[in-house]
């Protein structure tokens, strides 16, 4: 099955610790990767984020997903599974102190489930790149509150 990776870099106007914390808010990922709207966000005892429900809208069509955080090492790195019935994705956030601001650097990458998304798979890939830059300088400004 097709699939694609798209690479981009921003800055977060807050410490690493807190450019992390944010993190722990499901809501600050709205906007990635196509996610429109996020639900049913669970945390762990510590407050970390483990997962949640999502709408997503790429290439002009809606998908119901969930994420999980599959990875964590904090405050340096945070990897989330994405899944639709259409599509898989995996995003990595890697954060890096930059004086009394945060580096971030966002790695995503889109592999389709089925015949069907892979026949649309060069659209969607195009719109995922187009906007992917902009929706990681909106979650850096999300993060930085």
């Amino acid at each position: 099955m097709p699939s694609q990776s798209f690479q981009s870099a921003a800055r977060a106007a807050v410490p690493v610790d807190e450019a992390w914390a944010a993190l722990q808010h499901p809501t600050v990922w709205e906007g990635v990767a196509g996610v429109d709207h996020v639900t049913d966000a669970e945390h762990d005892r510590e407050g970390n984020m483990v997962a949640f429900a999502f709408a997503a809208v790429v290439g002009g069509m809606r998908y119901p997903g969930t994420s999980q955080v599959t990875h964590r090492r904090p405050p340096a790195h945070m990897r989330l599974e994405l899944d639709t019935s259409e599509l898989v994705a995996t995003i990595d956030v890697a954060l890096a102190p930059a004086e009394a601001q945060t580096d971030l650097r966002f790695e995503l990458t889109v592999r389709t489930k089925s015949l069907l998304a892979g026949m649309f798979f060069p659209a969607i890939a195009d719109s995922i790149g187009r906007g992917f830059p902009q929706a990681a300088d909106d979650l850096a400004t999300r993060l930085s509150g």
